[in-house]
């Protein structure tokens, strides 16, 4: 199945000579609409409940460990075995793919109502210019999961980290 296919409802049908090479006495009678067919996205929600570090300051090129915890809050297990968690450092309290990536880890197949939590090592990058930053996780960083809502797989840390030199 085309998993980039919207959820709604779809007609089946089929054309008889679909490249119109068939000379024919009737041209107007080559397609057939047969029954519909709805699709429904899985009923997955992936989301971020835990990030946090023990320390509210790095050096650029140094690692920092970043505990998060990513939760399929849907009714249905992922159909996608192995999701991204993104870890960013972001100049505003919203993280996106656009942020600063210092890490990463995959989660495999996650049950309704499961939970995976990590402690995972980031690097902070030495080209990164010192200053304060947001830290925060991305669920499902490269969009591969069908979920029932998209817009809520990020998650802030409470407070901002002093990157320095």
């Amino acid at each position: 199945m085309d998993t980039t296919l919207a959820p709604g409802t779809y007609y089946l049908g089929a054309i008889a000579d679909y490249t119109n090479t068939q000379a024919e006495a009737d041209e107007t009678n080559n397609t057939l609409t047969g029954l519909t067919k709805t699709v429904v996205l899985p009923n997955v929600d992936l989301v971020m409940t835990v990030v946090s570090t023990t320390s509210n300051s790095a050096k650029v090129g140094t690692s920092i460990t970043v505990s998060n915890t990513e939760k399929n809050q849907g009714t249905q297990a992922t159909t996608i075995s192995n999701n991204v968690v993104g870890i960013y450092l972001s100049t505003d309290a919203t993280i996106t793919t656009a942020d600063t990536l210092i890490g990463s880890r995959t989660v495999s197949s996650l049950a309704a109502g499961a939970t995976s939590a990590a402690s995972t090592i980031a690097t902070v990058p030495s080209t990164l210019a010192p200053g304060t930053y947001y830290l925060g996780v991305l669920a499902d960083k490269n969009s591969i999961q069908p979920e029932t809502n998209e817009t809520n797989n990020a998650l802030t840390k409470t407070g901002t980290i002093t990157i320095m030199p």
